[in-house]
């Protein structure tokens, strides 16, 4: 496989992240799902392999978690994750609704509820190094922003 350059696109990520840091409401004791995303930043590295769903867009949803198997089907030896919400994951796999089922299948699984659990859950996701189910719970006030519209684009404000 061909090695891509991305190190202009990580250097003008790494910018923006320095200009516009990261914020976002907290819930108490509750996960906001930008911590969620900081804290698997935190502990990946650069060489992992992330899909993502869409959300409440509703454009392509259901997209993310064939496109994560796939990838470990086409890559066994990397890192992928694939971050979904409830509603895709379901049109996937309504087998693997909850916990105690993916158990019952021999994957192993998680759910963690409170911030402080966050980290040593994710990390002990990614030493798994197999398929592993960890259901992050985030308050049901958190919306994905920014709203795209349909047929529409994402434009960064300067």
């Amino acid at each position: 496989m061909k090695n891509l350059d991305f190190s202009s696109w990580r250097k003008e990520l790494d910018e923006r992240k320095s200009t516009h840091p990261l914020t976002f409401k907290t819930f108490g004791d509750a996960i906001p799902p930008q911590y969620a995303i900081q804290v698997l930043d935190e502990l990946i590295g650069r060489n992992a392999i992330i899909s993502t769903e869409i959300g409440q867009h509703h454009i392509a949803i259901g997209f993310s978690l064939p496109a994560a198997i796939g990838v470990t089907i086409a890559r066994p030896e990397a890192i992928v994750v694939d971050i979904d919400g409830d509603g895709s994951f379901m049109i996937n796999v309504q087998e693997l609704a909850t916990i105690k089922f993916a158990e019952a299948c021999d994957i192993p699984a998680a759910r963690v509820t409170k911030i402080g659990d966050l980290r040593a859950v994710i990390q002990k996701m990614l030493d798994t190094l197999a398929l592993y189910l960890l259901d992050v719970i985030v308050p049901h006030q958190e919306h994905v922003l920014p709203i795209i519209p349909v047929g529409g684009g994402f434009r960064m404000k300067h």
